[in-house]
């Protein structure tokens, strides 16, 4: 018999049958009815929006519960589940409960908004959140500083008033700290009593010409203390802040160390300091909250620790909380080196009150290599003026000093 070539009919038609399937994956696949990815987007979207509907929903209630009065904006960037924590005030799921772990790292608050973080998110997932119109996160100034303290805090950056009198005065700028939402600059040097910022035609007086000191209380006349009431004057939730501990506890006072601290965190009169590029507000220099933060995130160190102890003021404990100071602070090691925390072997004044006395503000010797004490508002101190840039300025090195962007 003559042998045949070729394929049988039913081979041609199971490799017919294969093609059509093997096709017909392809086109589901490349395809938008693909019904598992049209799955995945449809779980995804649905949960994005349950997000956002529970972030506006906080948000309403919060409007509600302060009259309308919101002076602070949600940002968080944590994902603290346990609400005793300390870093729960900054945990995404306190603002959206149906958060779930599977979202942390691609989800943050900025500013009472959900946005995504570009960088761990997919490209599928990166369109969905697009045609919701999320904003997308990039990493702010603030953000950096705050993940890398070492090398930022102490870092020069190009800040200018645009008074040429403070200009010409503070002539270099430095990033003291950062909450990951705002930067925080500092002035490297006091500002002159000459451009301290008056209330009602007074501000600290300079003991002499000469000086770059000042002191809020005098003996006699007219001086600073005068104008303001004490704790009453802080209303505004970021100056509140600055205190935390102490306003948390709902302390009042109409003590003279609160009166200084009134003019300190005065943003109204401060503000010629803050018409800089990138500038939010600014005030007469750090609290002794924002201090300790500062130093011991740039040293990565855990003994310091500050608190409120009553009415009057704060404490200071140099062994990681065992024990508090009541009477003369607590001894930070920084040496005569590092200018970002000691500028001068003038005293440097900080916007917290001392429990020690009634009359008695928290400021910072250079003596014995930098001691936070407490100090008489009749004495005389410097102000380094404290700048808060906004929450979404980004920074650029250039040959080694940060330019806002």
């Amino acid at each position: 018999m003559k042998k045949q070539n070729g394929i049988s009919l039913i081979v041609l038609i199971v490799t017919i049958i294969v093609l059509i399937i093997l096709a017909a994956v392809v086109i589901l696949t490349l395809s938008k009815n693909n019904p598992i990815e049209s799955a995945k987007e449809a779980s995804f979207k649905e949960d994005v929006r349950t997000f956002q509907d529970e972030l506006a929903m906080y948000v309403a209630k919060d409007y509600t519960s302060k009259g309308g009065q919101r002076d602070n904006k949600i940002n968080a960037n944590k994902y603290v589940v346990d609400s005793e924590l300390a870093d729960y005030e900054k945990s995404v799921y306190k603002y959206i409960p149906s958060f779930s772990k599977k979202y942390e790292g691609k989800f943050i608050i900025i500013n009472d908004e959900l946005a995504y973080t570009e960088d761990n998110v997919t490209e599928k997932e990166k369109e969905w959140c697009d045609s919701l119109n999320i904003r997308t996160n990039t990493k702010t100034g603030a953000e950096k500083a705050a993940s890398d303290p070492e090398h930022f805090y102490g870092a020069k950056i190009d800040y200018k008033t645009g008074n040429a009198a403070i200009d010409s005065d503070i002539t270099e700028w430095k990033i003291f700290y950062s909450d990951g939402s705002n930067i925080y600059i500092i002035a490297a040097d006091y500002v002159s009593p000459a451009n301290l910022p008056e209330k009602d035609g007074v501000k600290p007086k300079a003991p002499d010409s000469n000086s770059k000191g000042a002191r809020f209380f005098e003996y006699s006349g007219d001086y600073i203390l005068k104008k303001y009431n004490g704790s009453s004057d802080i209303v505004d939730e970021r100056l509140k802040a600055f205190n935390s501990d102490y306003f948390t506890k709902n302390y009042t006072s109409t003590n003279g160390n609160m009166k200084a601290v009134a003019y300190m965190l005065d943003k109204d009169i401060w503000k010629e300091f803050a018409k800089g590029k990138g500038a939010e507000y600014a005030v007469g220099g750090p609290s002794l909250e924002m201090y300790t933060k500062s130093y011991s995130e740039k040293y990565n160190i855990t003994d310091y620790k500050v608190r409120a102890k009553n009415s009057i003021g704060y404490q200071i404990s140099t062994d990681g909380g065992k024990t508090y100071d009541e009477q003369y602070g607590g001894r930070y090691s920084v040496g005569k080196t590092d200018k970002l925390y000691i500028s001068s072997e003038l005293m440097m004044w900080l916007a917290s009150p001392s429990c020690a006395y009634y009359s008695n503000l928290i400021a910072v010797y250079i003596y014995n290599e930098g001691y936070v004490y407490n100090v008489n508002c009749d004495k005389e101190a410097g102000f380094r003026p404290l700048v808060c840039l906004n929450t979404n300025v980004k920074l650029k090195e250039v040959d080694g000093v940060y330019k806002i962007q």
